[in-house]
């Protein structure tokens, strides 16, 4: 497969890319400082899959797998799942 790899440069961490990051054998990043930024992108995505296998860099372990509603775009423990479009919702209120 295909790694996908992520750089978060502003804001919160984004669940999806860190799931689908992991998911793939990628990586994610999310930038502490500007900073750096040249170097941080060098040593973190360009090695090869089997130099990556012997690199140890912060943060790797940390991978959230909470689903998040769709609506509010926060994780949830317990919410209902749309078949049809395959989201979340934390809250659902049927018509009728």
């Amino acid at each position: 497969g295909i790694p996908i790899d992520v750089c978060k440069v502003h804001g919160e961490d984004a669940v999806f890319l860190q799931q689908a990051a992991h998911i793939t054998g990628g990586r994610y990043l999310k930038l502490p400082t500007p900073q750096g930024f040249l170097q941080f992108l060098m040593i973190t995505f360009l090695p090869d899959r089997y130099t990556r296998t012997y690199q140890c860099l912060p943060g790797e372990e940390k991978v959230d797998f909470g689903a998040a509603c769709f609506c509010h775009k926060k994780i949830i423990d317990i919410g209902y799942v749309c078949s049809f479009f395959v989201i979340h919702w934390n809250n659902v209120q049927l018509a009728g």
